[in-house]
């Protein structure tokens, strides 16, 4: 594990992902090697190990509250039912969270639309912003290949919903512990469309509790501060990066506002909305005809 780290970090790599299970000795190996070599570690939970050890080990970057599930909630035991039960969990791992200094990206979307595709993947593959996407490009996500639905039956969903009822939970209480949240989207798993599915975990976030001002924060200013980049972007300043969305309506009245796009400034240079427009008419076009 040390010399595949340090390869990693010849190769250029900023970040390592955690993905799967690992032994105790290759998660400590993974995580002392990359703090040597100045490389920080993100991604999954090793859910054989625990949230204990993730926490303990200060992984940088936990992506999907749904590895909460597997490395804590449901860690050697079946899903709490009892509502004190689970808040006192949330409360408990909010804290240590927050102690370890690890951020974290909900992704709430991506578990939901599972949710939603097993229901009735039809309907989710009729939403508008499918059109931009090729057929051959998402015919792993249509029946009988789409993988929800060959996993999960409908009879299914209660206990999904309970999950991601937990996941809601634990989002807010992350929030009140202070832990910094990004919003992140898991693009192109089956049914996540790019840009499309920013929006859909803006409207995750505010419904788990955020107010609009948390959102934009764990889209913005989080996402710099995670990166180390304060200094340049994450926030509207003279100095800073001309990235930027002028909005025809305040997002902090409404997190929908933040979609009500007149245009959008990308290094110095503007798009207005009509020529935004204009570009994903072609995308849908060629996506048609092929």
């Amino acid at each position: 594990m040390r010399a595949e780290v340090i390869a990693e970090k010849q190769a250029g790599y900023d970040f390592l992902k955690v993905h799967g299970d690992l032994s105790e000795n290759a998660y400590r190996a993974l995580l002392d090697t990359a703090r040597e070599q100045g490389l920080r570690v993100v991604g999954h939970t090793p859910s054989n190990l625990g949230i204990d050890a993730v926490l303990d080990g200060h992984q940088s970057l936990i992506v999907h509250a749904e590895e909460y599930l597997y490395s804590y909630f449901q860690f050697h035991r079946d899903l709490p039912t009892d509502a004190a039960e689970i808040d006192r969990m949330v409360t408990e791992v909010s804290r240590k969270t927050k102690l370890a200094g690890t951020f974290v990206s909900p992704t709430l979307h991506v578990f939901h639309q599972i949710i939603s595709q097993v229901a009735d993947v039809n309907a989710v593959l009729e939403r508008p912003e499918m059109r931009y996407m090729p057929f051959e490009s998402t015919s792993a996500w249509r029946p009988p290949d789409n993988p929800y639905v060959k996993r999960w039956t409908v009879e299914k969903i209660p206990r999904l919903l309970a999950q991601f009822l937990v996941m809601q939970k634990l989002t807010r209480g992350l929030r009140d512990a202070g832990v910094p949240l990004l919003v992140g989207t898991d693009d192109l798993v089956p049914s996540v469309i790019p840009g499309f599915a920013m929006k859909n975990e803006f409207e995750e976030l505010y419904a788990a509790g955020l107010t609009p001002f948390e959102v934009l924060q764990a889209a913005s200013y989080n996402a710099a501060a995670f990166l180390g980049k304060t200094t340049e972007s994450g926030t509207v300043a003279q100095g800073k990066i001309a990235d930027l969305v002028l909005l025809s309506a305040n997002p902090l009245d409404d997190v929908e506002n933040a979609f009500r796009q007149e245009g959008v400034m990308l290094h110095g240079k503007w798009f207005p909305e009509s020529e935004l427009q204009s570009v994903l008419a072609k995308i849908a076009n060629t996506a048609t005809a092929h």
